[in-house]
């Protein structure tokens, strides 16, 4: 196996020499069925020559499991031409789901895949459901949570099935994170599979609480990851580091860097980089002498890139002026919209070169309707911190309108995001924007989440809410206070209640019980202290978050605590029922001297805050 591994890699060199290699090996390689599975890892256009070449071992196979794995190989290399004889063979259900996943044999096995769907496992189930839409035969079985996946695959289609549904589910996570803890004892990590698996995790917030065992299986098997699963982990970590309320150690990292031999992979060091400085860990001089010295070889892109990581180490003038004056040329040679957008932003947010920035203005001008929807977000993240690109902005805006039509769900909520920190004194427009969204937000209105409420409340304006927006929110508030549980049949007619592909979400109790402490301290912050909304809302809402303060205090870190404790000494955000609230939990609470210093809370003209120094000297209580 180890010889035929080395002449399948050199192949591309020497092809007369290995094929003849191959020709008289293949009664050895096709006995293991490791081979297939590790062919993925060589390069695309390797593995079609050889498979064309090499017709004969797709009639040579005689192993089940060696068959399975080529399928799986053909399959994610989307070789139809050799998987077409393949199809002519006889299969098992298992190797036709697998060949389905093709785009060109889709339907070519679904009605007999749909006819044996009682038969299927859950896992086999999931392919199948993710394949074909979720067809009602395997959405059924999914729904029912029982059996045991076979492999992470049949988990990575499981869960992206339930995200694809977006239905919040306790019992499904308890299920997808108990099968992943087994598959983990009982075939330890197929890395690659590992990180996808992870990724999606991010996406269902209820998983928060169990990333610390995640993040732990991270730091245990660094040390086997390749450079460019190196670089996908670090990009998770940072996702890790935004949800998680306390820091979580990644010793291994350290020792990674040290023993990784420089790779020519100029976007994938870049990116460790990149990841390495948002987690504060210190970047190896050996990538950076790398990358600087192969930098004017890449596209506009990444030189801009490099350039935005130059300017947060260290901020070096030699290095960022020989920078500028290669993207000075670059630009012009093959102007590309998308790229320019980042140089613009790179030199905005630093006194770069205000003529060359000046360039980019008029280009961004001349050209707004080559801009996508990215494109667009980028302009107004840039113009949301800025008065000084006010045309850039109304142009950005004018595209905005454009494109608003084809924005989904997601793409909505970066919008809100963005536009609640938005200067523009264009207010018409701005108006015009928010309408809009409110459009955006009853059309979707079955698939908002908590977390979009949040959003919705502290980014977007409040007081150009209709009525009919604010009764719907506070609405969806109270049904999310109570949580939701799926169902098949229908509750009584006075419950709250969504329906969806005949599935009933019902009041549970459960969803408040699942916040992280940064989450908590947003709701609180947006139910409560964007004070223009109408007077009935913010008495509403007043109870709820007095009744929110008080069950959920304890899950709020010293960090946010100051925090609303900050908030509410802002004469223009008082209220004096939630002060009294807050600074009676606060009053209770040991704050570190190095954190009151940090959040910088003095006494005010309305309310002294006394404090008093505990017996080791390094506390203080209010």
């Amino acid at each position: 196996m180890k010889l035929f591994r080395f002449h399948l890699a050199e192949y591309r060199f020497s092809k007369s020499k290995h094929l003849k290699f191959l020709a008289n090996n293949q009664s050895n390689f096709s006995q293991s069925s490791r081979f297939f599975k590790e062919t993925f890892m060589y390069p695309k256009e390797i593995l079609l020559d050889y498979y064309r070449d090499n017709n004969a071992i797709l009639n040579s196979i005689a192993d089940n499991d060696d068959k399975l794995y080529l399928i799986k190989t053909l399959v994610k290399c989307s070789f139809d031409e050799n998987l077409a004889p393949i199809t002519k063979t006889s299969l098992s259900l298992k190797e036709k789901i697998e060949i389905a996943k093709h785009p060109k044999f889709k339907d070519q096995y679904k009605n007999e895949i749909i006819a044996n769907a009682a038969s299927l496992t859950i896992g086999e189930s999931a392919v199948a459901a993710w394949i074909y839409d979720n067809e009602p035969p395997f959405s059924d079985k999914l729904l029912k949570l029982e059996g045991n996946f076979e492999t992470y695959e049949e988990l990575l289609y499981f869960l992206r099935v339930w995200l694809h549904w977006n239905i919040e589910s306790k019992d499904m996570e308890k299920y997808a994170y108990a099968q992943f803890l087994e598959l983990y004892r009982n075939q330890g990590l197929d890395n690659d599979i590992f990180l996808e698996i992870c990724d999606l995790l991010t996406q269902y917030w209820s998983f928060i609480g169990d990333f610390i065992y995640v993040a732990a299986l991270f730091n245990q098997n660094l040390l086997s990851f390749q450079l460019n699963q190196f670089e996908k982990a670090l990009k998770l970590m940072c996702k890790f580091q935004c949800w998680l309320t306390y820091h979580v150690p990644y010793d291994n990292i350290d020792l990674y860097l040290e023993k990784i031999q420089i790779q020519k992979n100029f976007s994938v060091l870049l990116s460790i980089c990149e990841s390495l400085l948002y987690l504060k860990i210190k970047i190896p001089e050996k990538f950076l002498q790398y990358i600087y010295e192969n930098f004017f070889e890449q596209n506009l892109e990444e030189i801009v890139k490099f350039l935005n990581l130059c300017l947060k180490i260290d901020g070096n003038k030699n290095s960022i002026k020989k920078i500028v004056q290669v993207i000075s040329v670059v630009w012009k040679e093959s102007p590309d919209f998308s790229s320019i957008v980042k140089c613009f932003a790179a030199f905005s947010g630093h006194d770069v070169d205000s003529s060359l920035r000046l360039e980019f203005v008029k280009y961004i001008m001349k050209n707004i309707s080559q801009a996508n929807k990215k494109d667009i977000f980028d302009l107004l993240d840039v113009c949301s911190h800025s008065r000084n690109d006010t045309k850039v902005y109304d142009k950005a805006i004018e595209r905005l309108e454009v494109l608003f039509p084809t924005l989904n769900w997601d793409e909505t909520l970066v919008i809100l995001q963005i536009f609640g920190r938005l200067v523009s004194e264009n207010y018409q427009m701005k108006r015009r924007i928010n309408m809009l969204i409110e459009e955006k937000i009853i059309e979707n209105y079955d698939k908002i989440n908590f977390f979009n409420v949040v959003h919705i409340l502290h980014h977007f304006a409040f007081k150009w809410y209709s009525k009919d927006i604010c009764n719907m929110i506070l609405k969806f508030i109270e049904i999310m206070d109570k949580g939701l549980e799926m169902s098949n049949t229908p509750p009584p007619e006075s419950s709250l209640y969504f329906k969806e592909n005949s599935v009933y979400y019902i009041p549970n109790n459960e969803i408040l019980n699942k916040l992280t402490s940064g989450a908590l301290a947003t709701v609180i912050e947006s139910f409560f202290f964007r004070c223009e909304r109408p007077p009935y809302i913010n008495t509403i809402m007043e109870n709820y978050l007095k009744a929110l303060i008080n069950s959920k205090w304890r899950i709020l870190t010293e960090k946010h605590k100051l925090k609303l404790f900050q908030l509410i000494s802002l004469k223009e955000n008082r209220n004096e029922s939630i002060t009294k609230i807050i600074v009676e939990k606060i009053s209770q609470e040991p704050i570190h001297l190095t954190s009151l210093k940090e959040a910088k809370i003095y006494n005010n003209s309305t309310k002294s805050i006394s404090t008093k120094e505990h017996k080791d000297g390094k506390t203080l209580k209010y």
